[in-house]
């Protein structure tokens, strides 16, 4: 054989044995991956119960198959008794290509395609809607040497026809980017719904959504998919509802629409407490009625994740188990344990609050704020029965002021009998002077104006001092 030939097939086979060695060294490393994932999803989102998993592997390819439970609800009978219903599961199909070269195509540790497998008849109807062989939900996952990945997620577009029971239905379909690290730890992602319609006919309901995006990015621990810092951006082109009225009525259809609008949202994490801002703005129009203005941001302070988990796991159990020799939960046994859950929750002084919900319409603006906590919860105090505990502990505060005119303009267009009913713009003044002078709202020129604060078991309106079933002290 010539020496150059034979070089060159020793170096051939030198470079096969090494990509054939990088291959199974890569698909050791999915493996490893999919064996550790299953418990690391149950910890991030304890609502999943893993049900049947399964890996077939080979030297190039591999195939992950798991069956994930969400639980069973609970079915009534006819004669009114309840039982235990089929399990909520579904199975994700993982067809994975090893590196150095999956599918000999690019660069990276794998290939994956995944699948979403449903029941024969179920697959049939979505056939019929998105079309045969298409996926109705499908994505491909690209991971690098490094743990990173970049997923592609897609629904196609569809239609479901009207029936005598089911409304019509459009599908926009969706597209979404994920890159994030196998660790869980960090995620970035973009997230796009183009549109969604529904109109039921006999109903006389029409609800359309358009041009939806979200984009963010998160970082945590990976500990759990709520321990998660970062913050998003998104917009909504518009929406709009519109609501036939009910036969015989004169009034005309109820007609909203929304936007565009914008959105914003941040969260922090400190030693397993979450606290989180979200903002909306735009305009919109309600009826005749035009929104020149929205404004709304909301926030949540200090919620103890795991303690949260916890609550959300006790409700699920209870209502959602599939064994079927489990009797129905007792009401009172679930709510003692809700309690429990949330016992561990107050001691962090949680609080969630509408920070402000503001509209500005013909020149004039209304806005609306409250907020609920709970603050310097004891051990001593879990002791307590959960109404005395809030009671004492608990705080509200809220804020509301509205041009007078809103409010003759609401009473004045209630519908049917309360229309004719509503006091006329006049009565409206009177009856707002008669609140004001016992002190439960504030007269400032066009506006009114009420505040009520709550605290240490001691209630306020608009700072005067108020008794249950009394107005304020003058």
């Amino acid at each position: 054989m010539n020496k150059g030939v034979a070089v060159g097939l020793g170096a051939v086979a030198v470079v096969g044995a090494a990509y054939v060695g990088a291959s199974v060294w890569a698909g050791q490393q999915v493996k490893r991956h999919y064996e550790t994932q299953s418990d690391t999803l149950a910890r991030q989102m304890p609502f999943l119960k893993a049900a049947q998993e399964s890996h077939e592997g080979g030297v190039f390819s591999s195939t992950h198959t798991m069956t994930w439970r969400l639980g069973c609800l609970p079915q009534r009978q006819p004669d009114g008794s309840v039982k235990r219903g089929e399990p909520l599961q579904f199975t994700v199909v993982d067809r994975i290509q090893h590196g150095p070269l999956p599918g000999f195509r690019r660069l990276g540790a794998a290939a994956i395609d995944s699948e979403l497998v449903l029941a024969e008849t179920t697959r049939q109807a979505l056939a019929e809607v998105f079309g045969e062989g298409k996926q109705p939900l499908a994505a491909r996952t690209l991971v690098g040497f490094d743990g990173r990945y970049v997923s592609t997620i897609s629904s196609p577009a569809a239609s479901i026809a009207a029936t005598e029971k089911s409304p019509q239905l459009n599908w926009g379909g969706i597209q979404a980017t994920v890159h994030g690290d196998t660790s869980g730890r960090s995620a970035t992602y973009d997230f796009s719904l183009p549109g969604f319609e529904v109109i039921d006919a006999r109903q006389g309901v029409t609800l359309k959504l358009t041009g939806f995006t979200m984009r963010g990015e998160a970082g945590g621990d990976g500990a759990s998919s709520l321990l998660l810092a970062g913050k998003s951006q998104g917009s909504l082109a518009g929406m709009e509802m519109s609501v036939r009225p009910p036969e015989g009525a004169a009034s005309e259809p109820f007609r909203m629409s929304l936007g565009p609008l914008k959105f914003d949202g941040k969260a922090t994490v400190d030693k397993e407490l979450l606290s989180s801002t979200s903002s909306m703005t735009g305009s919109g129009q309600i009826g005749a009625t035009r929104l020149d203005k929205i404004e709304m941001t909301a926030s949540m302070k200090r919620l103890h994740v795991p303690s949260y988990l916890a609550m959300i796991g006790t409700l699920l159990d209870g209502s959602m188990s599939c064994q079927a020799d489990k009797p129905e939960p007792d009401p009172q046994v679930v709510m003692e344990a809700m309690q429990k859950s949330l016992a561990a929750l107050l001691p962090h002084n949680p609080e969630y609050s509408l920070d402000k919900l503001a509209v500005e319409t013909g020149g004039k603006r209304g806005e609306l704020s409250y907020a609920i906590a709970v603050a310097g919860v004891t051990e001593a105090d879990l002791q307590l029965p959960a109404p005395m505990l809030l009671m004492t502990k608990g705080e509200l505060k809220a804020d509301v002021k509205l041009p007078v005119g809103w409010i003759e303009q609401l009473l004045m267009s209630l519908p049917g009998k309360a229309q004719a009913a509503a006091p006329q713009p006049e009565m409206v003044n009177v009856m707002l002077d008669q609140f004001s002078a016992q002190g439960l709202v504030v007269r400032e020129g066009e506006f009114v104006s009420a505040s009520l604060r709550f605290k240490n078991g001691q209630a306020e309106v608009n700072g005067k001092p108020l008794q249950l079933g009394r107005p304020p002290q003058q």
